[in-house]
């Protein structure tokens, strides 16, 4: 999210106790991937009911929302798009792309839905073992080795 129009990157909240960002920038892709989005192919909805779906929403500081729902199939990367509204000025605009939208789903490159469907884990830097215990283990290695011959 951003709470003004003008900032430049995008925050990622909450971020876990302990963890951090790979960088101020991590989530700015996630938020462009919508821009200049590609469609491979489109046709008639007809996911199988068992289908597993992704979900991301995109909300603009004029109220518009769009729900991406995303799944794959084979080597295939689909997505649905459901737009709402929750101010007055875009309820239009989101009623007009939800009928535009509504039964069909649309086949996107790989790295676009990628990009689009990125876990938190994928924003954080990785998680650090701890080193306490390779320590001991190597301070009792080195005792070992440095003891003196014949001593017992």
């Amino acid at each position: 999210s951003r709470d003004k129009k003008e900032q430049s990157d995008f925050a990622v909240r909450p971020i876990p106790k302990g963890r951090e960002l790979t960088s101020p920038a991590a989530a700015d892709s996630i938020a462009g991937s919508l821009s200049a989005l590609s469609l491979d192919d489109v046709h008639k909805l007809n996911a199988p009911a068992d289908a597993k779906y992704a979900h991301a929403i995109f909300r603009t500081f004029d109220g518009l929302e769009l729900d991406v729902a995303g799944r794959k199939d084979g080597t295939h990367d689909l997505v649905t798009f459901t737009a709402h509204s929750t101010a007055k000025e875009t309820a239009d605009e989101a009623q007009r792309l939800s009928a535009q939208f509504q039964g069909w789903e649309y086949e996107i490159p790989s790295y676009k839905y990628d990009t689009i469907f990125r876990t938190i884990d994928d924003l954080l830097k990785p998680v650090e073992t701890p080193k306490k215990a390779e320590k001991s283990k190597k301070g009792a290695a080195d005792k070992t080795a440095t003891a003196p011959a014949g001593a017992h």
